[in-house]
């Protein structure tokens, strides 16, 4: 995927947090043990969801 792909649809999906929820995603695809996690562990499989399906 291109990079102005990827800023496109983080823009689209999230408004004026495009570049915080980059953060999230590198957080959740590369860091095993981050010191501070971004999201509540509890809450990934909701994350998760809300990207696969956004709201239309």
């Amino acid at each position: 995927m291109r990079i102005c792909t990827v800023t496109g649809r983080l823009n689209g999906l999230f408004p004026g947090h495009a570049g915080t929820a980059g953060l999230y995603f590198v957080e959740h695809e590369y860091f095993d043990s981050p010191v501070t996690p971004l999201l509540d562990p509890a809450e990934i499989s909701a994350w998760n969801e809300a990207l696969e399906r956004p709201a239309p």
